[in-house]
């Protein structure tokens, strides 16, 4: 899922996918990088409540309740890290694949 909608976070920050080579690799202003964290957090959530997740501290899989189930802005910092790590694993798993991510100067 994080794959599929990698491309939509992208666009947002004036981003694209490319071939090596065909292009220098972007590099996240701190901006941008929150932008995309909180993006993939909404994603995540969007999922999780599609599939009858809700709110609920503690986390409990067998009721579908779960204490990230907040917006962005609510999350401790270590959860957002998780969001931002996220992020940076799918532009690591591009690079293992051959391709990087660059400015969309076509725009």
């Amino acid at each position: 899922m994080t794959a599929d909608h990698f491309e939509v976070k992208l666009r947002a920050v004036e981003c694209r996918i490319a071939a090596k080579g065909d292009g220098e690799p972007a590099r996240f202003a701190p901006e941008e990088m929150e932008t995309l964290a909180r993006m993939e957090h909404g994603r995540w959530w969007a999922d999780r409540a599609l599939d009858g997740w809700k709110f609920g501290d503690p986390r409990d899989n067998k009721r579908k309740l779960h204490p990230s189930m907040v917006p962005y802005e609510e999350l401790t910092e270590r959860i957002k890290q998780l969001d931002r790590d996220s992020v940076d694993q799918m532009v690591r798993i591009l690079d293992r694949e051959g391709s990087i991510v660059i400015r969309d100067v076509r725009q």
